[in-house]
């Protein structure tokens, strides 16, 4: 025990007034701070509209403006074609206020966004509540796309309406747009669906983010857009989007015929 005493009581000893330990700390800090610098100059770089990736998977699919019939003129029965596009509404005052509720999702790093996806997920299920067009439109014989204000607003949608909502609070809380789509197509179920996909932080793998699922039925991970089992996953694609492009087509499961919706119009 005495020698025990006899190495670490120094660790007790008050230091004497006249010993001023200096040490000039600000070279460090000048040295740390431009590193930080040079570090988030790189990262917006490779983030931005330069990524070789952007380029690849916005070339990879034919790109086509897409319209759709999805809205009628004000206190008429007219249809209105709609660039898809126009759905995506990241600076919406809806949008940003729901992601100011949510700093915790913000994405400061889009290169590695892959530990906050199911976190955002299960976020974006809270204020979810799916109901058909029938039940909360007076147009009972056509689809009605809501804006996401819109889906706020009335506080039920369905599987269009959640993906447009999705999509832009993805936008709002930081990931490159070309990180996610919003893709409409035939699922391997049968069924017309809209549901979002993003793409992971290796750049390949596109992960399936639907819709329409609760978020107690949110598994420990989410499936990729080649799970057989994610039978509401989109086996035919009609046509993907974001915000700044659209295409007539996506990555697919299988080969085959792209279908094409009675309410498209692709120029």
């Amino acid at each position: 025990m005495k020698f025990y005493w006899e190495n670490i009581k120094y660790l007790f000893t008050p230091i004497p007034e006249n010993e001023v330990l200096e040490c000039d700390y600000s070279k460090y800090v000048e040295q740390i701070e431009a590193l930080l610098a040079r570090e988030q100059e790189l990262l917006n770089k490779i983030s931005q509209e330069s990524h070789p990736k952007k380029v690849y998977w916005d070339e990879k699919h034919e790109e086509k403006i897409i319209n759709y019939n999805g809205r009628n003129l004000p206190y008429t029965s007219e249809r209105i074609k709609v660039d898809v596009r126009t759905f995506i509404t990241p600076d919406d005052i809806t949008v940003r206020r729901w992601v100011k509720r949510h700093p915790e999702l913000v994405c400061d790093n889009p290169l590695r966004y892959d530990h906050l996806v199911r976190d955002f997920y299960l976020a974006d299920r809270e204020d979810f509540k799916y109901k058909f067009d029938e039940q909360t439109t007076n147009d009972q014989s056509n689809e009605v796309w809501l804006f996401p204000f819109e889906l706020d607003a009335q506080g039920m949608g369905d599987c269009e309406d959640h993906s447009h909502r999705m999509k832009s609070r993805l936008n709002a809380l930081g990931l490159p747009d070309w990180r996610s789509r919003v893709v409409c197509g035939t699922t391997r179920d049968g069924e017309g669906h809209s549901t979002v996909y993003y793409l992971a932080d290796d750049l390949k793998t596109w992960v399936h983010l639907n819709s329409t699922t609760l978020g107690m039925s949110v598994g420990t991970t989410l499936p990729t857009i080649n799970d057989e089992n994610d039978g509401i996953g989109i086996g035919s694609v009609w046509f993907s989007f974001n915000k700044e492009k659209s295409w007539a087509d996506f990555e697919s499961p299988k080969d085959g015929e792209i279908k094409r919706f009675k309410y498209i119009n692709i120029l």
